[in-house]
């Protein structure tokens, strides 16, 4: 899979450096002088890393991080500092930056740091895709069991007289509980709705 990369630097050189460099270790880049030509060409394109320097003209470095962590929750931004002091790293860290690299910097440092931060991408991309993915799974096992339920409850509310309502409600949160973790065991579908109408019976006695 193709890692892209995006250096930002007012500094032609150190760009065409870091293009070079990132370009040999297998990315596609593009190079941008401003935070404002950076945020044109992320309206057009997405990356897996921002690298930006931290001293600009116009837009800082640090206030390019605060407009991409809001437009661009998935892009993992590096930031380039001429001098690591406690200021710049802790406003760099609560702002969201993935790494950050003092200049000058070697090329290997360089190389290692952006793809510790691709790797960083690829996993929070992947859990949120997992716990998205989850949470449609549980939301479809709720949907099957809720006929089951609506059946189950009326025939014990007829025939032991359960009225209050909160007692329905307790026992179907118990009952989609207790299926949810059934069904995360790997047990057979049969056993999970076996495991969710003892849920909805558990408090009848």
């Amino acid at each position: 899979m193709t890692k892209t990369a995006l250096v930002v630097d007012d500094e032609a050189g150190i760009v065409d450096m870091m293009i070079q460099a990132l370009s040999c270790a297998g990315y596609d880049c593009v190079g941008a002088r401003c935070a404002a030509d950076a945020e044109r060409i992320l309206s057009q394109q997405s990356f897996d890393v921002v690298i930006t320097d931290v001293r600009m003209p116009g837009i800082t470095g640090l206030q390019l991080l605060e407009r991409l962590q809001d437009a661009y929750p998935d892009v993992h931004v590096i930031l380039l500092t001429g001098s690591a002091d406690v200021s710049t790293v802790v406003s760099a860290l609560r702002g969201g930056a993935a790494d950050f690299l003092t200049k000058p910097f070697s090329i290997d440092e360089l190389i290692l740091c952006a793809d510790r931060a691709v790797a960083a991408r690829s996993a929070a991309v992947r859990a949120r895709d997992e716990e998205a993915q989850r949470q449609e799974d549980l939301n479809v096992l709720a949907e099957r069991f809720d006929a089951l339920s609506t059946g189950v409850v009326t025939s014990l509310a007829r025939a032991l007289g359960v009225k209050h309502p909160e007692t329905r409600s307790h026992s179907e949160r118990v009952a989609l509980r207790a299926a949810q973790l059934a069904e995360s065991l790997g047990v057979s579908a049969d056993e999970v709705e076996a495991v969710y109408v003892a849920g909805l019976l558990h408090d009848v006695g």
